[in-house]
């Protein structure tokens, strides 16, 4: 109890994408709080699919108690998540137990999108983009801030799932190495649309900074004047914008790291073709 469960992707697996217990008769320090999730393709063993479980079937148990300032915990017959919180969540069945009993009471239900299709309303899932989709305008800007969890962007508000589509950062797990890797989109991609429109990397290890060059041919790589383009990234960031891209042409990218003491680990030359 008083988990936070915020900014996960889940899917592929055999079971309930996300669930969340909790005490009979919860106090309000034990609120749970499921924030920013995008699960798909889940529950493959289940007949009834269930992405998201926020127990709402309470037992039998001691009478409500005071706390030390006075507040009351949920009252007999309430749900173990009577003071949670669930929102922002991309999932497309949010129940309160299995076998798909209805959600009980929750303090905050909102903003949650169960009728999203990650095939369509996410950029790339074989990629591991997980950003919406550009198209996707019940997704975008329609989340709610959640303070210290779901700040809004450029003054917006968040969209709804795990990635915001325009974040500086994108998140991508795993353990670093010597030099920035996991490319997105992959080395070697081919058909990539030409609308596409950014670039990301998992930083290398103790970086502080990352430069990335990108041109039509690898021998461009060695240059920085036109049609190559250098730019630098500093800490966490990792999402260049694209420029407009040319379809059934070929292109050369290297992700070179900048580590404390100033000396720069060349990466890998990276490319992708479009359709």
């Amino acid at each position: 109890c008083g988990l936070t469960v915020d900014h996960n992707v889940v899917w592929d697996c055999g079971s309930v994408g996300i669930f969340i217990k909790n005490v009979n008769h919860p106090t309000p320090d034990q609120a749970n709080r499921c924030i920013n999730n995008t699960v798909f393709d889940h529950s493959a063993y289940n007949t009834t699919k269930t992405a998201i479980v926020i127990s709402t079937v309470g037992g039998k148990g001691k009478k409500p108690q005071e706390d030390q300032n006075g507040l009351k915990n949920a009252q007999a017959g309430e749900t173990p998540n009577v003071w949670s919180t669930v929102a922002n969540n991309l999932a497309d069945s949010i129940y309160g137990q299995w076998n798909a009993k209805p959600l009980g009471k929750v303090k905050l239900f909102s903003n949650n999108d169960t009728s999203f299709k990650a095939a369509t309303d996410l950029v790339n899932t074989t990629w591991y983009d997980f950003r919406p989709a550009a198209t996707t305008t019940t997704i975008i800007n329609k989340g709610t801030a959640i303070t210290g969890i779901s700040p809004s962007i450029a003054g917006k508000d968040p969209d709804i799932g795990a990635y915001q589509r325009r974040d500086a950062t994108y998140w991508i797990p795993g353990q670093r190495g010597t030099t920035a890797s996991f490319p997105i989109v992959p080395d070697k991609a081919k058909e990539v649309p030409s609308d596409r429109d950014v670039l990301m990397w998992r930083p290398a290890y103790r970086a502080i900074a990352h430069t990335i060059t990108f041109s039509t041919t690898e021998e461009g790589l060695r240059q920085t004047s036109a049609p190559t383009t250098q730019k630098t990234f500093q800490g966490e960031a990792n999402v260049f914008t694209l420029p407009t891209l040319v379809a059934g042409q070929t292109y050369f990218w290297r992700v070179d790291a900048m580590m404390p003491d100033k000396s720069v680990v060349k990466g890998d030359v990276w490319t992708f073709s479009t359709k």
